[in-house]
Formats: C-alpha cells, sequence, structure tokens
C-alpha cells in the first residue's frame, strides 16, 4: 500500500484483519491471542503512519480495536485485571505514539481529527481502567488517576515549548 501510494488498499487490508479474529472465533475471546493481533495491526498502522499521513486509517484502527477490546471486555471478570488493564494501557501507547509521531517527525502539524482522537484515547483508556480498577482496586484509582495526569502534563508542556517543532503542534 505504502509503494503503490494506495490508502484504499491499505484500509481494505486493514479492514480483513480486524474482521479476520471475528470470523475465526467461536465467541470466545482468548485475550492472550486476540490482542497481541491486535497490537500487531496496530503497530503496522504506526509504521504506516511513520511513512505517510493517512489519519483516517489511524482513526479506522482505532475504532476496531476499541470493537474488539470492548467486545471481550463485555465478560469481564475480576481474574482478568491484569489482562484488562495490561492490553488497554498497550493499545492507548500505541495509539498516543501514533498521534505524536508526526509532531515529533516534524512532518506535520496536528489537525482537529488528531486532537479529537487524542481526547477519545485518553478518555478511553481512563474509562475503561476506572472501571476495571473500580471493580477490585478501588484504593489505587487516585495513584493511577494522579500517573495518568503526570503524562498528559508532560506532553502539554513538551508539546507548548519554545522549540520549533512545537510551534508546528499548534
Amino acid at each position: 500500500a505504502i509503494w503503490n501510494d494506495s490508502m484504499s488498499l491499505a484500509a481494505l487490508a486493514q479492514f480483513g484483519g480486524f474482521v479476520t479474529p471475528f470470523l475465526l472465533a467461536n465467541g470466545v475471546y482468548d485475550p492472550n491471542t486476540l490482542f497481541p493481533y491486535m497490537a500487531m495491526l496496530d503497530i503496522g498502522i504506526l509504521a504506516i503512519a511513520y511513512f505517510k499521513l493517512w489519519r483516517h486509517l489511524v482513526v479506522l484502527s482505532y475504532i476496531g480495536t476499541a470493537i474488539a477490546y470492548l467486545v471481550w471486555y463485555m465478560d469481564y471478570k475480576d481474574e482478568m485485571f491484569a489482562f484488562a488493564v495490561g492490553y488497554a494501557t498497550l493499545f492507548f501507547v500505541i495509539f498516543l505514539g501514533i498521534l505524536l509521531m508526526h509532531f515529533l517527525k516534524k512532518r506535520a502539524p496536528q489537525d482537529e481529527a488528531d486532537l479529537a482522537l487524542t481526547t477519545i484515547n485518553s478518555a478511553g483508556y481512563f474509562l475503561i481502567c476506572y472501571n476495571t480498577f473500580n471493580f477490585t482496586h478501588h484504593d489505587l484509582l487516585g495513584l493511577f488517576t494522579a500517573l495518568l495526569a503526570i503524562l498528559h502534563v508532560g506532553i502539554g508542556l513538551v508539546i507548548t515549548s519554545d522549540d520549533e517543532r512545537a510551534k508546528r503542534f499548534r
């Protein structure tokens, strides 16, 4: 898709990649099979985003990942805590990395879609983790929230610095 400069080819391959686990599943989704597969698809989008500014693919990838995660999460049980938080964190970091990549590469300023997806990514991650922590580790909610806030403040400080790249990001 990159060599042919074909976003539609990449989108078709991405759609096939995201629909495959659901077509092959028998209604049971093993997180140690499903989520590494989804992470590989998302990292593939990260690789494409390194070379091409195809924001629609990032949005589609986020939607596909969110749907897969939520389908699995609907059967959440307390013993799945580590999987729920671990994989949610992995996906959060992947999409945060994708969204910050163009800024760090000095390629393109952020647009409204990037800012919306950054907000949705962060809010979705917080809500999933809040819900997960609230059941079994309620005492860690404050620490989790503070760490997430520190991460976002740190990113905000970098982005709003007087550095030339930061000016392009605004």
